[in-house]
């Protein structure tokens, strides 16, 4: 499964400067584990972290969005 990265921060979240580090804004990550909420992703680095959700979509997330666009 992969996900695209659609943010490095979140407002009260300590990992923010981590993930701004680790991801890129736009990039699709490889998810080799899923939690509860987190993903364990290979970041920019080449290693494997375990990163909140939020940073996060899927490609069901962006059909959704697309489709609430469209009205539909």
């Amino acid at each position: 499964m992969k996900v695209i990265c659609v943010k490095t921060h979140t407002s009260g979240n300590w990992s923010s400067f981590s993930a701004s580090l680790m991801l890129t804004v736009g990039k699709w990550y490889q998810v080799d584990s899923v939690g509860t909420d987190y993903y364990t992703v290979i970041v920019n680095k080449g290693y494997r972290a375990n990163l909140s959700k939020q940073y996060f979509k899927t490609v069901e997330d962006i059909r959704i969005d697309k489709l609430s666009v469209l009205g539909l």
